[in-house]
């Protein structure tokens, strides 16, 4: 676990350890825990706090982000404009306890980052809690 900590991945890269069912895929049975993450751009001057609670853990929140966009407005301009491949995951930590304990701890490190701020995008709050 320790290991993914400060390991950064592309979409291209979360895609292939999402689709590897493979008992051998020790990184996909690690991502699969509960925590905080942070999407950024390539530059850094963008920069998205978010958690993962429930099923599928980060991986799985990662691959919302990619099946649907979620409901990130700032994620959909900054794909349209930059392209997939120019942002970047990393895990910030992985937490154990209930989803209100997970997000109080999200909220902590929107705190600590700055991202509760205007982005480089048509000055949307990248986030807004």
């Amino acid at each position: 676990m320790e290991e993914v900590l400060g390991q950064t991945f592309t979409w291209k890269e979360i895609i292939a350890i999402w689709e590897d069912n493979s008992e051998e895929n020790k990184l996909k049975q690690v991502l699969g825990q509960n925590g905080v993450y942070i999407q950024r751009s390539g530059d850094g001057k963008s920069r998205y706090i978010g958690s993962a609670y429930g099923t599928g853990g980060i991986i799985g929140r990662w691959m919302a982000h990619l099946e649907f966009l979620g409901n990130a407005h700032h994620l959909n301009l900054y794909v349209l404009e930059n392209g997939y491949d120019s942002i970047l995951f990393s895990v910030i930590e992985f937490l154990e306890g209930t989803d209100s304990e997970i997000i109080q701890k999200e909220s902590l490190w929107k705190r600590t980052l700055g991202t509760v701020n205007k982005g480089p995008y048509n000055r949307i709050q990248l986030n807004k809690n």
